[in-house]
């Protein structure tokens, strides 16, 4: 049986203000394409189905038509897990009826892992692998939380509950059938370097390939964006697929895909490049720079194409509205645009002990109500147009 394992599509994340729809439409219409070119009878996405708990009407639209096409295409079973981006309970509401299209969804940790696993089968009705479906992992799953715990024992806890979790899955699945290929899923930070997670999401923190239980064939993992096979001191194969497209301009310089495993050949995935489904550049440079780099762009552009820019030179201000007026009405978006230098009328504002980074958003636009001597009504009614307008872009976020 020839499985695709994916993850952390993201659907309904935007880039800035701009949405995403059009290019999602397409990645999925891709993957389609791709189950019914390989001959995929089954699809694995291991979380991070999408980029918020609660997202965009079109984005749920777009999984569940997702959903349907792929078995038109091909997939006889799709098996869905959650990430830290997603909502358990969102993603689990329609999971009954989700059975009846052999979509199986895995989106919390049940107490009793065994209900988690999943036989796939050939055609024939003979079984082809054992697939424990682990989502990513809450605290509140795994662990009571006694009174009198420091930060360190309440992690550690936590480590140890979830590794156990992993073990015991291991157990249940050679209880139930030795003889064909474990497969188990993830949504976690593995490493294979001792390297340290420093960004800790939840349960998202680090664990070595050691770690994991030596008995399963293939870990199909989620949460690393960048598709690669883990050390491991055993014969599991420990994969990250990547995310299929990239969620941000820090990711364009990591080559898309998904991978595709074989039941007969495990040990071996294979990856299956993806092309970009909307042209993104970075673009760095002074402001004459970035005038001339933006004008070559915009004369030899006949698509779209979506630019972050950052000048590189002394701070400017309305530098923005600048390069905006030369890719007007042409198919060249700026999405972002910084600077490197920040507002000298801010930083001069500063006490001497302070640094910009140090201040709230809101704090820098104080200052610069400050410097732009605004106070008072006018001051107020500003102040609260900005609280409004950053309530507005965190809850969109």
């Amino acid at each position: 049986m020839k499985i695709l394992h994916t993850a952390d599509l993201h659907l309904g994340c935007s880039l800035a203000a701009e949405k995403r729809f059009d290019e999602f439409d397409a990645l999925l219409a891709h993957l389609c394409a791709v189950i019914k070119s390989e001959n995929i009878e089954a699809v694995i996405i291991a979380g991070d189905i999408f980029d918020t708990h609660i997202p965009p009407n079109r984005a749920a639209e777009q999984y569940y038509r997702f959903l349907i096409e792929a078995g038109r295409a091909g997939a006889r079973e799709i098996i869905i897990t959650g990430g830290n981006h997603d909502s358990a309970a969102y993603l689990e509401a329609p999971k009954e009826v989700l059975k009846h299209l052999s979509v199986h969804v895995f989106a919390s940790a049940a107490p009793d892992c065994a209900e988690m696993i999943l036989e796939l089968k050939n055609s024939d009705g003979t079984p082809a692998a054992l697939v424990g479906a682990i989502p990513y992992l809450h605290e509140r799953d795994l662990v009571t939380v006694t009174g009198g715990q420091g930060v360190t024992e309440r992690e550690t806890a936590l480590r140890n509950a979830m590794l156990d979790y992993y073990h015991s899955m291991a157990e249940n699945m050679t209880v139930k059938n030795p003889h064909i290929p474990h497969i188990m899923t993830g949504h976690i930070f593995a490493t294979d370097t001792g390297e340290k997670n420093n960004s800790w999401t939840g349960t998202l923190m680090s664990v070595a390939t050691s770690e994991f239980p030596d008995s399963i064939d293939y870990l199909a993992l989620g949460h690393l964006h960048d598709a690669h096979t883990l050390k491991t001191p055993h014969d599991t194969v420990i994969r990250y697929p990547g995310a299929p497209v990239a969620v941000s301009f820090r990711e364009l310089e990591v080559p898309k895909s998904v991978t595709v495993i074989d039941t007969e050949d495990i040990k071996n995935p294979r990856e299956i490049s993806l092309p970009a489904f909307q042209e993104m550049r970075q673009l760095k440079g002074t402001r004459e720079e970035l005038e001339k780099e933006l004008s070559a762009l915009v004369a030899a552009a006949d698509h779209s194409i979506w630019c972050s820019v950052e000048n590189t030179g002394p701070y400017e201000p309305g530098l923005s509205e600048i390069l905006n007026a030369i890719v007007e009405n042409t198919p060249v978006r700026i999405i972002t645009c910084r600077s490197k230098e920040s507002n000298p009328a801010v930083l001069k504002l500063l006490p001497e002990e302070r640094h910009l980074s140090d201040l709230a958003a809101v704090d820098v636009f104080k200052l610069l109500l400050k410097e732009k001597d605004i106070c008072d009504e006018a001051a107020d009614e500003l102040l609260a147009a900005f609280n409004e307008i950053e309530t507005a872009v965190r809850e969109e976020e």
